[in-house]
């Protein structure tokens, strides 16, 4: 029978060999388990060095991404101010994208700043600290504000609470109560002009002594504005505006009987106000956030451009012959948006403060935006005119 060489290889192997030691068997163990640590490590680096390399390639795209574009967005902004804000939202949205590990803390806050500025300056994006001007609770307790109006460096605000009128000097904070229950005759906006006050009442207009000027002659609610010595009314459910024109001089104002100031066709539809300026046109922003531009009694074409305005929910508006751009009150986004008198979008203002605020009035010259809430005079800086 052939002999079987494995088992005779198995045989040799156990008796015809001397076992190896249990010193160099350990030793043996020790040296594979060395080299499957070392083995490891190897692996271990190897993986750490690709995902360092891989982290530091994504930082360099990130960084130089921004960087790019921001630098692009500010050499074309005077030239292309739509690309440009183009370019900022590109950037803004790189960072947003970014993971914590791609950047360190430094590094984001740094980069945070650059888009920080670059929306100040190219997007006008302003984030608003309102302060107290003045606590109206100081002046009555129970202060219930629902109207504002200013004539140069003083304000008047309408005291639901206590039928008054309580003036405020806006360069020594000083207030006075300037006119009361017998003055104000439930009215509730205050008209102002440098040296008159008007009240709107359901018996008509009233001067500051409470005397009836214009008697009513309208069938739903008006606004007023007073302007180069004429009184001018919205209705705004007739789609009408009507002008007193003023006669005589001194303390006391006296109007000629109104007439129609708008012609035929100008303006159509039935709309409550919730704005009534003049500085030279007349300006009515609409509860449904319709901003109306009138001349010589006809309607001109404005629209707002330079931005996405489709969020954009006007409550209020404020301009006046001293000033060179239109402020819109945005209650429901907490935004104060600031345009041109031909509608070019220029800067915004955020903060949730002035989601409470009843109404506005501007200081171009003090730099500052005054907001009226419920029991304060509120107001925070125009930055936007500093740059």
């Amino acid at each position: 029978m052939p002999e079987n060489p494995f088992l005779v290889r198995r045989i040799k192997l156990h008796y015809g060999e001397k076992p190896p030691s249990l010193k160099e068997t350990s030793l043996s163990v020790s040296v594979g388990v060395i080299l499957i640590i070392l083995l490891g490590v190897s692996i271990f680096f190897g993986t750490w060095k690709k995902k360092d390399l891989a982290k530091k390639e994504r930082t360099v795209e990130i960084v130089s991404g921004v960087t790019h574009k921001i630098d692009e967005a500010n050499s074309i902004f005077s030239l292309n101010p739509v690309r440009a804000r183009e370019l900022v939202a590109e950037a803004k949205s790189l960072l947003l994208a970014s993971s914590e590990s791609d950047l360190d803390v430094g590094l984001r806050e740094d980069i945070t700043n650059r888009i920080k500025k670059a929306e100040e300056k190219i997007l006008g994006e302003y984030e608003a600290s309102p302060q107290v001007f003045l606590d109206l609770s100081l002046v009555n307790p129970n202060f219930n504000s629902v109207d504002i109006s200013a004539a140069k460096e003083k304000v008047f605000i309408v005291d639901a609470s206590q039928k008054q009128v309580v003036e405020v000097n806006l360069v020594s904070k000083r207030s006075e109560v300037v006119a009361g229950p017998d003055q104000l005759g439930g009215a509730s906006q205050v008209i102002t002009a440098s040296e008159y006050l008007f009240f709107v009442s359901n018996a008509g207009v009233l001067d500051g002594a409470g005397a009836v000027v214009i008697n009513r002659s309208w069938d739903s609610d008006v606004l007023g504005v007073f302007y180069n010595g004429n009184l001018y009314l919205v209705e705004g459910g007739a789609s009408k505006i009507y002008r007193f024109s003023g006669v005589g001089t001194g303390s006391t104002k006296k109007f000629a009987e109104g007439t129609m100031w708008l012609k035929d066709g100008a303006w159509e539809g039935n709309n409550k106000i919730n704005s009534f300026l003049a500085d030279g046109f007349l300006w009515v922003l609409t509860s449904q956030g319709e901003i109306l531009k009138f001349s010589l009694g006809n309607r001109i074409g404005f629209n707002l451009k330079g931005m996405n305005f489709t969020d954009f929910k006007p409550s209020k508006l404020y301009t006046s012959e001293e000033l060179t751009s239109l402020y819109l009150l945005d209650t429901q986004n907490g935004k104060v948006f600031v345009v041109s008198k031909n509608g070019d979008y220029q800067a915004q203002y955020t903060s949730n403060d002035i989601k409470d605020a009843l109404g506005l009035v501007v200081s171009e010259t003090y730099k500052r935006v005054f907001l009226l809430t419920p029991s304060k005079l509120i107001y925070f800086d125009l930055t936007h005119l500093e740059n």
